[in-house]
């Protein structure tokens, strides 16, 4: 049930955003990108709301479809948690990168003596 009204409001909410955009943009210079629908909420939600009201409805209805239709019952969609493990990830790419081999073996020499020594 999420997943379908998340991608319903998301039908509806892209499309309304592009109509908010300054100026109009066509698709090969004749069909407006929006479409009916985006521009019947666009004009809605200006008529209700001002321009800037009309833009943090809709962003924020985006945000919360895009929720919604990411969800799964079985495991949580976190965009921190995959932002996170990507940089680790590249973090550890670039460091492979820069030291070499030579870095590597000593970074495995202390991994398995525990670390830097001491005398206490």
């Amino acid at each position: 049930m999420a997943k379908s009204l998340g991608g319903v409001w998301r039908a509806m909410f892209v499309p309304a955003l592009l109509a908010l955009l300054p100026g109009q943009l066509r698709w090969m210079h004749v069909i407006p990108v929006e479409g009916l629908l985006g521009r019947v909420v666009g004009d809605v939600l200006i008529h209700y709301l001002n321009l800037v009201g009309a833009y943090i409805v809709c962003a924020t209805m985006v945000a919360v479809a895009l929720y919604l239709s990411r969800h799964s019952h079985s495991r949580r969609f976190s965009y921190g948690l995959r932002h996170t493990s990507r940089l680790s990830r590249l973090c550890g790419i670039a460091t492979r990168l820069a030291g070499g081999p030579a870095q590597e073996k000593a970074a495995e020499r202390n991994s398995i003596s525990g670390g830097s020594r001491s005398r206490w």
